[in-house]
């Protein structure tokens, strides 16, 4: 017997050594594969889940965002149509305010007149020859006219 045959052979050697690389590296390879399977199935199951949210009818993301938008146009138009009234209103106020003004100013002209037309006629004497009766009627009768 001699050494050599106590020794594997080479062919033994590499087999063994490719074993100890190989099957490791095919358990690592297909532990790996199954977690990303498995993250891969995950993913997809919350991809459809996601997609029922965005797409369910009535209740989904996308419906409500339609008549969200829907809802912001509607009250986007109600608010110009208030904004107009209430522009309507103030020009019809500053009008108003603006004729009443005038009115009162005239009022103020009017009586600032009547005053002085007053004060005239406390301050006037009857004429030479007229009694006081007579004067009174002479007055009258020249407002009047």
């Amino acid at each position: 017997m001699s050494l050599s045959s106590l020794l594997p052979s080479r062919l033994a050697i590499l087999s063994a050594v490719g074993c100890l690389i190989f099957i490791p590296l095919a358990i690592f390879t297909a532990y790996g594969w199954g977690v990303s399977n498995r993250d891969r199935i995950r993913e997809e199951q919350r991809a459809d889940g996601l997609y029922d949210q965005i797409h369910a009818a009535g209740i989904g993301y996308k419906d409500r965002l339609t008549m969200s938008q829907a809802n912001l146009a509607g009250a986007q138009a109600a608010l110009a149509r208030q904004n107009k009234a209430v522009d309507d209103l103030k020009a019809a106020s500053d009008a108003a305010t603006a004729n009443a003004q005038a009115a009162v100013a005239a009022a103020q002209a009017r009586a600032t007149a009547a005053q002085q037309r007053a004060q005239q006629l406390l301050l006037e004497q009857p004429r030479p020859g007229e009694t006081r009766c007579e004067a009174a009627d002479r007055l009258i009768l020249e407002q009047v006219r």
